[in-house]
């Protein structure tokens, strides 16, 4: 995901025009949010026992950014 991120980026403002482009990343995964965040994600809220994976319930985080 590292390497892919600003192409979808610059493909989703620059070429889609859009407004807004948005990421879910399971609670505790913070790898992930860490890169959101070096891409000017912001941690929008959490999704409680949204995703059900091997059983279980998890919590969704949602992150978002506008363009600039």
């Amino acid at each position: 995901m590292r390497q892919i991120l600003p192409y979808v980026l610059s493909f989703g403002f620059n070429d889609l025009s859009l407004r807004r482009i948005e990421a879910m990343v399971t609670l505790g995964n913070a790898r992930s949010c860490a890169l959101l965040e070096r891409h000017g994600f912001s941690l929008e809220g959490t999704l409680r026992d949204h995703a059900h994976w091997k059983g279980r319930y998890w919590d969704q985080l949602i992150y978002g950014r506008l363009s600039d």
